[in-house]
């Protein structure tokens, strides 16, 4: 449990697209962190649920990809949309 909440603290810091912050530029960041904002929400629907086997599976399919999107994808994410931008800008 404590881990997640450090997983928070730290996620603006694994932000890698240094020549742009603004999201609404940014187009894969909006639909990957509505798809976070969904898990999130999705993570505390199965917390209530009783502990069965579907429940549980779901449950750590959810939590497989909460500490992945702030481990692995979100660092990949600012690097593709950076190299997207001096790519464009090269031209």
């Amino acid at each position: 449990m404590g881990a997640s909440i450090v997983v928070i603290v730290i996620l603006p810091f694994l932000d890698k697209a240094t020549l742009i912050k603004n999201p609404k530029i940014r187009i894969i960041w909006k639909y990957a962190f509505w798809s976070f904002v969904f898990n999130f929400i999705f993570l505390g629907w199965l917390g209530e649920q009783p502990a069965e086997e579907l429940f549980v599976f779901w449950g750590q399919l959810s939590t497989f990809y909460y500490f992945s999107f702030v481990l692995i994808i979100l660092p990949l994410i600012g690097r593709i949309e950076t190299l997207l931008i001096e790519e464009f800008t090269k031209n």
